[in-house]
């Protein structure tokens, strides 16, 4: 069975004596970067960070720093397991005739447990806030020369027609309901977002650890990375659709912030950054 959220996960390294709790506040300009790449780099616990000098929400860093953390998160599951699973799936092909159609049945039975399942509610409904504020989300800055500060960990779920997709891309901040999405437009996601008449997008903090994983793996057009995520988790992720996007994302996530691209263009210097959304 897979661990169902972010707070079982986090209550089972506690259980593991591999998370430390900081209540010291520490600044998100380059304080809590400097703790987490130290942390990482000495294959430290993974911390929450419980006040930060800006008053932002806490913190929690450095989940996956270690192997054994990942295997945590996957159950301890055999990699080698998973990769034959995974191609089983990717060869699932049309069935020729009736004994085709029969084996390709059962095949996709047998996977069906994997599959992304919608559901009416779920915890990142539980309280919804009044008015938008991203500044009380702990957006960091990294380095010095940074233009200012980004969400790092936020997994953006974009669709385009039946196709979906979800993966990190550097978001910054610059104003309480408005930041400016860093993605190369050579991506997938930046693809749909392209092609779409509106490019609605939902940025989910604190799903699934295995959800986390694979937000961070790129998977070619047009395969269902939730399927596989669904795979690699043991069963399906549940997903929510947007109270004001149409766009599906899991259930079980701590936030989730839905805005829509306005497809604007920013350009300082040398770095080109592709659109900016808004809620």
């Amino acid at each position: 069975m897979a661990i169902k959220d972010l707070r079982t996960f986090i209550r089972a390294l506690e259980e593991r004596r591999d998370l430390i709790r900081i209540s010291e506040p520490l600044s998100v300009d380059l304080e809590v970067a400097a703790l987490l790449r130290e942390l990482m780099y000495r294959g430290g616990p993974a911390v929450i960070i419980e006040r930060t000098r800006e008053n932002t929400l806490p913190i929690v860093g450095n989940l996956f720093g270690k192997w054994d953390r990942v295997m945590l998160a996957m159950e301890g599951s055999d990699p080698e397991t998973m990769a034959s699973k995974l191609t089983d799936l990717v060869n699932l092909r049309i069935p020729q005739g009736l004994f085709d159609a029969l084996k390709s049945l059962n095949e996709l039975r047998r996977f069906s447990q994997y599959f992304p399942r919608s559901v009416g509610n779920g915890p990142v409904r539980e309280l919804r806030w009044d008015s938008i504020d991203l500044t009380r989300i702990p957006a960091i800055r990294q380095w010095v020369h940074e233009p200012g500060r980004f969400l790092t960990f936020g997994i953006t779920f974009v669709k385009y027609g039946d196709y979906r997709n979800f993966g990190y891309y550097r978001l910054q901040v610059i104003g309480r309901d408005r930041v400016v999405m860093h993605w190369q437009p050579w991506r997938r996601s930046a693809m749909y977002g392209e092609l779409s008449e509106r490019a609605e997008v939902a940025v989910v903090f604190g799903p699934d650890p295995v959800t986390m994983l694979m937000a961070g793996v790129s998977i070619p057009h047009p395969l269902d990375k939730l399927l596989i995520t669904g795979v690699l988790r043991g069963e399906g992720v549940e997903l929510v659709r947007g109270s004001t996007v149409d766009v599906e994302y899991p259930a079980n996530a701590e936030l989730v912030i839905e805005g829509e691209l306005t497809s604007e263009y920013v350009r300082r210097g040398r770095l080109v950054i592709t659109w900016v959304f808004t809620q």
